[in-house]
């Protein structure tokens, strides 16, 4: 316990919000970011259109896609894609923010490796 905190400045990484959002962004970008490709206009509205949108992830994560566009979340996320117009959007987010965060989440995976 003294070696990590010592090691980490104090503080435990298996606690590291920052490293733990980061990894969290980056599945949730690597499990929607293909949205973009699946945007359709309907009854004046665009929106993400999910039966093709979860054949189009790979195999092995339809099935948490699945339940992911089943969730309030994702429904609110849809529409804030779709009235925003800016598909790029999600993508620059979560960049930026992966970008900004990548030595909290160095120093998280390396606790582990």
């Amino acid at each position: 316990s003294s070696g990590i905190n010592a090691e980490y400045g104090g503080h435990d990484p298996l606690y590291d919000n920052t490293a733990i959002s980061t990894i969290f962004l980056t599945l949730m970008y690597k499990l929607l970011g293909h949205y973009k490709d699946y945007m359709i206009e309907y009854q004046g509205v665009r929106e993400i259109d999910t039966e093709p949108f979860i054949r189009g992830a790979r195999r092995y994560l339809r099935p948490l896609v699945e339940r992911i566009t089943d969730t309030q979340s994702f429904g609110l996320f849809a529409i804030n894609i779709g009235e925003a117009g800016d598909y790029d959007q999600f993508k620059n987010f979560t960049e930026d923010k992966i970008a900004n965060r990548s030595q909290s989440v160095f120093k998280f995976k390396r606790t582990f490796s």
